[in-house]
């Protein structure tokens, strides 16, 4: 079966094959059997260990054979570590593995400045480059052993690597219990084996080659099968546990009297056996039990510094452990590793432990990894977690709990992320109700809030109840530092610009009492944030003004991937641009949306960039310059595809149909920008529902769809009211009222107050472009009715007080209406 599973996949190349069984039942066995088959072929052999301890520790299994592929001992330096993954790695991918397993290069900074989504999407790039060019060499054999308790974001790496292997020379062989079930099982070149326990003849087979020469009786083989259901692991150890227990003499034949006796002594269940083989180490048990609680491999460093035993002592109860066969050693240059033989080796030592005698020990071991293994506090928090976790040493576990919940979350691990904080926030509930549990609580909540962002969305309840929570405890701490945070948070994920602005004000205050630039600079970003939506144009260029003074004055970059995934200094000058065109400064809009460019490409940041490219697209489709759009458009589509960026992917379409409108490809037009407002919609960013809606229902009165355009912009008035947005309400009355003329002539009174109210909101936002906008549709509705002076006096008012931008399309189309309207000589 093996030979034949190899031929197989070196005939048709990029196949996964997943093993599923029970524990004991052969899996690694089986996996094991597959790699000596092929041992004299030529073939690259990668094998992946995934682990109970490192089940939220991001790429674990990966990071560990980057680590043994380049040799990596205790005791190097960073720059020794850098030089080995310089031997095994080109210059292109170093860079994002050193980042990977925390190693400083050059290119640190402009790693950082990646959104810890475009880190994750490079990384996962580089490990399958890696993959592929082993594979153009020779054939790669990969098995991956315990696949349940792989890590989430190393299953999604899976599943990116198995959607594009299938014509690379590489044979998956992945390892899991029946309970487990990855999503990529249904792949086409993905094949499921299912192994059950051993037919009885088989059983009997192996029974009979454990007990070796000892020629027993059939009754005592037949009573060993039966015991463990044809349990590869059960009848090992249940045959070796009975040899070890001297039941059974040298010759074969039996000590106790009778058959029954001898049925007497056979444990009933596989971990009662391997209970009884772990009794039969004698004083080694000792040694067994301390590595067990260490976990499912310990080195000789560490057990000999929490073992009480001379050397001489620990070096003999690791041979007996070793020679019994329920360890196995390995041995590095600078150290010794032992590896239980199967999990539940592991899990049965562990349990013939006290409680109290555990917990002891779970202290020691986390005690002795901060103190002589440093190296663990930063780049495995987790394990001091889990360690600290089971020792009563509540306040500690939480910290470190908390700080791989961090490290996850700067990686993009953020179902990672997730499992950490919320372990730490179980155990808070361990702590009497004090301050410094409340200041514990709260730091949690601050690192967890951007972790349910970026899983559920900034207007999931999740999301909200972790920032709602937040504030409730800032009234509890009102000396707390972390106000800013937890107030940001709230005002991030409000749905309502009114609330916004509250929120907003709030933030100030906490930014001006902490005399913080950096929290006054974010501060004044969710202020102009907040204030161009609600209207308030003049207030929201002040402060863009003073936010960017405070940028210029310091260095924020490092902002970008904290505070709403992009730079303040691109998000001010573009939300300037935006106010200054509809204030009536059409050149100076474009001038600051030219500064929000320069920014974003000075950073290098995809969040940023991606931000950039969505004011330009929102500011020409502001000027309607249609084919500007949709250069535009399809530049920022296929950013957006390299980034994964869903949200910006479906804005680039709703542009592109919008140019393709204007283009007079109407039904294609219409179809993407439908199609973007729904994904829009489906993902929950709905803030600029209301702009792409007017698109959609401008052009259905193109395509003589009035209808349909009149239930666009009735869409785009309930999800202003939802949102509190109302720059664009002018804009959605005048609208409405073309569209209401388009339906019948007789709504000229309805359209004539849209146009009205139109003109009115604009006056009082200050909007004098969308004010233009609405003189021109009224004077067309005065000049049908045959009032031709009144129509030329109010555009003329408008047109009047512009004093740059007159190459504009609106300018230009009003200048040229009033030539139409202008009176001739002689009338009146």
């Amino acid at each position: 079966f093996m030979r034949q599973l190899w031929d197989d996949a070196k005939a048709k190349p990029g196949k996964a094959l997943l093993v599923s069984g029970e524990a004991g039942i052969g899996k690694s066995r089986l996996a094991r059997a597959l790699r000596e088959q092929v041992a004299s072929e030529p073939h690259a052999d990668l094998q992946y260990q995934c682990s109970p301890y490192y089940r939220y520790t991001a790429l674990y299994p990966f990071i560990r054979n980057l680590e043994r592929a380049a040799g990596f001992e205790r005791d190097d330096s960073d720059a020794l570590k850098l030089e080995k993954l310089h031997a095994i790695l080109d210059e292109e991918t170093l860079p994002l593995f050193a980042h990977l397993i925390s190693i400083p290069t050059e290119r640190d900074a402009e790693i950082a400045r990646l959104s810890p989504q475009r880190r994750k999407e490079l990384t996962f790039n580089a490990i399958l480059a890696q993959l592929v060019r082993r594979a153009q060499q020779l054939p790669v054999l990969a098995t991956i052993e315990d696949l349940h308790w792989m890590d989430p974001t190393s299953l999604e790496l899976m599943s990116f690597i198995i959607d594009r292997i299938i014509d690379t020379s590489v044979l998956f062989v992945m390892t899991f219990r029946p309970e487990f079930s990855p999503t990529w099982i249904e792949k086409p070149n993905v094949s499921v084996l299912k192994l059950n326990g051993l037919h009885r003849e088989h059983g009997e087979q192996m029974a009979e080659s454990v007990f070796g020469d000892r020629r027993l009786a059939k009754e005592i083989i037949y009573q060993v099968v039966d015991k463990t259901e044809g349990v590869p692991l059960f009848i090992e150890e249940l045959a070796k546990s009975l040899i070890e227990s001297g039941a059974v003499g040298e010759n074969g034949s039996l000590k106790s009297r009778s058959i029954s006796e001898f049925s007497g002594a056979i444990p009933v269940t596989l971990m009662d056996s391997l209970m009884a083989r772990i009794d039969q180490l004698g004083e080694a048990k000792s040694i067994a039990q301390v590595g067990a609680v260490i976990g499912q491999e310990f080195t000789h460093s560490l057990i000999s510094s929490i073992a009480s035993l001379s050397q001489k002592e620990l070096q003999s109860h690791l041979d007996r452990l070793v020679s019994s066969g329920l360890a196995i050693r390995r041995h590095t240059s600078t150290d010794t590793r032992f590896v239980f033989k199967h999990a539940l080796v592991r899990d049965a030592a562990y349990n013939s432990l006290l409680r109290k005698r555990r917990e002891t020990l779970h202290a020691q071991i986390a005690e002795c990894l901060e103190s002589q293994f440093p190296e663990t506090s930063s780049n495995e928090p987790e394990l001091l977690a889990y360690h600290y976790s089971r020792t009563g040493l509540t306040e500690k576990a939480i910290r470190y709990w908390q700080l791989a919940g961090e490290r996850a979350s700067a990686r993009s691990a953020n179902l990672e992320a997730l499992s950490h904080v919320t372990s730490a926030l179980r155990l808070l509930e361990l702590l009497p109700d004090t301050p410094v549990r409340r200041e514990l609580e709260l730091s949690l909540l601050i690192t967890l809030g951007p972790v349910q962002i970026a899983i559920k969305g900034s207007g999931s309840q999740d999301a909200k109840d972790v920032y709602g929570r937040a504030v409730e405890l800032c009234a509890e701490l009102p000396d707390s530092p972390l106000h800013f945070a937890a107030y940001w948070g709230q005002w991030r994920t409000s749905k309502s610009y009114l609330t916004k602005r509250e929120r907003a004000d709030r933030l100030l205050a906490v930014a001006d009492k902490l005399n913080d630039p950096g929290l006054k600079l974010q501060a004044h970003h969710c202020q102009w944030a907040s204030l161009y939506n609600l209207g308030f144009h003049g207030a929201c260029c002040q402060h863009v003004k003073l936010g960017i003074d405070l940028y210029e004055s310091g260095d924020f970059r490092d902002h970008a991937p904290v505070y709403g995934g992009h730079d303040p200094a691109v998000c001010g000058h573009g939300e300037a641009a935006f106010s200054l065109w509809l204030m009536g400064y059409p050149e100076q809009a474009v001038e600051s949306m030219d500064k929000a460019f320069k920014v974003a490409e000075s950073l290098s940041h995809a969040g940023s960039t991606a931000h950039a490219m969505d004011i330009a697209l929102m500011l020409h489709s502001f000027r309607q310059d249609f084919k500007e759009v949709g250069d535009r458009a399809e530049k920022m589509i296929a950013l957006s595809e390299e980034e994964k960026f869903a949200a910006h992917r479906a804005k680039g379409e709703i542009f592109r149909g919008w140019a393709l409108v204007g283009q007079g490809l109407l039904e294609q037009g219409i179809a993407r920008v439908r199609e973007g407002i729904n994904t829009l919609r489906g993902i929950g960013t709905n803030e600029d529902l209301p702009v792409f809606l007017s698109m959609l229902s401008s052009a259905y009165h193109a395509r003589g769809q009035a209808d349909e355009g009149l239930a666009s912009i009735e869409d785009a008035f309930r999800e202003s009211e939802k949102a509190a947005l109302r720059y664009w309400i002018p804009e959605l009355m005048r609208w409405k009222g073309e569209l209401l003329l388009a339906v019948s002539r007789s709504d000229a009174e309805a359209a004539e107050n849209c146009f009205n109210n139109s003109l009115e909101l604009s006056r009082q936002q200050e909007a004098k472009s969308l004010e233009l906008r609405a003189a021109m549709s009224y004077s067309r509705l005065l000049e049908d009715r045959g009032d031709r002076a009144k129509a030329y006096s109010l555009l003329l008012g408008v047109y009047e007080w512009f004093t740059e931008g007159f190459d504009s399309v609106d300018l230009a189309a009003a200048r040229a209406r009033l030539d139409e309207l202008k009176p001739r000589a002689g009338t009146t």
